[in-house]
């Protein structure tokens, strides 16, 4: 094999650095393409933000949850974090978690799931919403109707946020709510209230009223008043009152339409 001359080496060279200029431009050229896409994607207004849907929500409005979100109408959809979205609605009590999804080129879903309130308990001329696990969801003047309202115990100020169970009061009263939530009677008792004597009586929409006495063996008693509840039912009978403070065993007092 000959040796390459001096004006072939000097060919070879000039190739090699025309292939290598062909190839950076070729990479910068591309660059710019990509570049300008990008800008482009999240400046146009084809993906504008038009429709913000929310899902889930029964306490929160509509409205409340996507001014918590800080999501803008018009704006590219692509350029507002979801991430960020989902962090700020959180920030409210009421939502236990939250689930944001782009749906479409202009469109956000929002999916809410709520905590829901288990009791609320009445101090300070202010009615405090919690949930089942003692969140504070709402420190509201206005009363709402349809949960079981707590009265006649010491008073206690919370914010919300903060947690019922943290405070002597809500550590007393902790299983029996948790015990009401699992048994789905929220709905059914109107109030829980304490006596002189430091007895603790459950007092039914129906007019049934169930004296659970002191607040021990609380999981036992509901297990108990679940049975008997049945058993009753089953019967075709109708108490007016169940009493746990008078004995071992729960005295009942059937309703006679008198």
């Amino acid at each position: 094999m000959e040796p390459m001359s001096k004006q072939d080496i000097r060919r070879k060279r000039i190739q090699r650095e025309r292939q290598r200029r062909r190839s950076l431009l070729r990479f910068f050229v591309i660059t710019v393409i990509v570049f300008a896409f990008i800008l482009f994607i999240f400046n146009t207004k084809l993906f504008g933000l038009k429709h913000i849907n929310v899902s889930g929500n029964k306490n929160l409005s509509t409205d409340d949850i996507i001014k918590a979100s800080e999501l803008e109408i018009g704006e590219n959809i692509l350029k507002q974090s979801l991430t960020e979205a989902k962090a700020k609605i959180k920030t409210n009590p009421y939502v236990e978690d939250a689930h944001l999804s782009r749906s479409s080129k202009d469109t956000v879903t929002i999916e809410i799931k709520e905590r829901l309130i288990a009791a609320e308990f009445f101090s300070d001329s202010k009615y405090i919403y919690i949930d089942e696990k003692g969140t504070v969801l709402e420190n509201s003047s206005s009363y709402k109707e349809g949960y079981p309202l707590i009265k006649n115990f010491d008073k206690t100020h919370l914010e919300q946020g903060e947690n019922f169970y943290n405070t002597e009061v809500g550590a007393s009263l902790e299983e029996l709510i948790v015990e009401i939530s699992a048994n789905n009677l929220v709905k059914e008792i109107k109030t829980i209230e304490k006596n002189a004597d430091l007895e603790v009586s459950l007092n039914y929409r129906s007019g049934l009223v169930v004296q659970l006495g002191e607040l021990k063996d609380v999981r036992y008693k509901m297990k108990v008043l679940n049975a008997t509840m049945t058993k009753l039912k089953e019967k075709g009978q109708v108490p007016r009152m169940i009493m746990f403070n008078k004995g071992k065993a729960p005295v009942v007092v059937l309703d006679t339409g008198e």
